[in-house]
């Protein structure tokens, strides 16, 4: 749930809308080979990078069984990697690995690429946002073609919550000249079906943007399981959205394990 306080040439984002229905790899709730196989790759990839600063497998298989997989082991904060005994060699490397990632994942400045529909922008933001602990909430400004302006942080809270200030947000696209908006949360509970406040927020965000002629054109909802939109089918102004709740291909994931192997 996340809350709302107060009143070039042409290159897309545009991967696969809906990939099949794959289950993100995470906590696994029943024995099945699949679960084991995921759990086995990612041990052996999170004992070699802790190999590579002297670290002992016992504290990959402490770290694994904190957070049930190395995408989830990679959101950790530093703070709590030190409460499971990691030492600076282990935050440092652990900080390194996600850092690349991130940057191997996201587009190349220059490009100011076109963002073609919202499960593109579920499948480049899932790497960096379907394992955090606690909710974060991200826009997305965009130009009159839908092409990338700026990526911000708007805030992070609880697992229960992040606070969003609608005209802030507006007040932000404006300093950028954007012409639209797209919202992107964290569901922390793995189920990425919005809430009512999500709903609410979409609203809300939605009427403040178009007090300066801007326009939320969409808001996803990243989880564990997949993402969903949150804005109301009365208020969507484009067929950003392909489907009310989709499970996204793991390429993104898949991509996350190979840097991490190369690492």
């Amino acid at each position: 749930m996340t809350s709302v306080a107060g009143g070039v040439g042409e290159r897309r984002i545009g991967l696969r809308t809906a990939g099949p229905a794959v289950r993100a790899p995470g906590r696994p709730t029943a024995r099945d080979p699949a679960a084991d196989t995921v759990r086995a790759r990612d041990r052996w990839l999170l004992m070699r990078l802790l190999a590579a600063v002297e670290s002992v497998p016992r504290l990959a298989d402490r770290l694994l069984a904190e957070r049930g997989s190395l995408g989830a082991v990679l959101a950790l904060s530093d703070e709590r990697l030190r409460q499971l005994g990691a030492d600076a060699r282990v935050v440092a490397i652990l900080g390194l690995v996600r850092e690349a990632i991130a940057a191997v994942l996201a587009p190349e400045p220059a490009d100011r690429p076109r963002i073609a529909d919202a499960g593109a922008v579920a499948e480049w933001l899932y790497a960096s946002m379907a394992w955090l602990p606690v909710e974060e909430v991200r826009a997305l400004y965009l130009d009159s073609g839908q092409r990338l302006l700026k990526t911000e942080v708007l805030g992070s809270g609880s697992v229960s919550g992040a606070a969003v200030w609608p005209r802030e947000i507006a007040r932000r696209g404006l300093e950028l000249s954007a012409a639209g908006v797209i919202l992107v949360h964290n569901h922390p509970s793995g189920d990425p079906t919005p809430s009512a406040d999500d709903v609410a927020m979409s609203r809300r965000v939605a009427a403040a943007l178009a007090t300066l002629e801007m326009t939320l054109l969409d808001h996803v909802v990243i989880a564990r399981g997949g993402w969903a939109s949150a804005m109301p089918a009365v208020a969507r102004p484009s067929p950003l959205s392909a489907s009310p709740l989709s499970t996204i291909d793991m390429s993104t994931a898949q991509a996350c394990a190979g840097v991490a192997q190369r690492a």
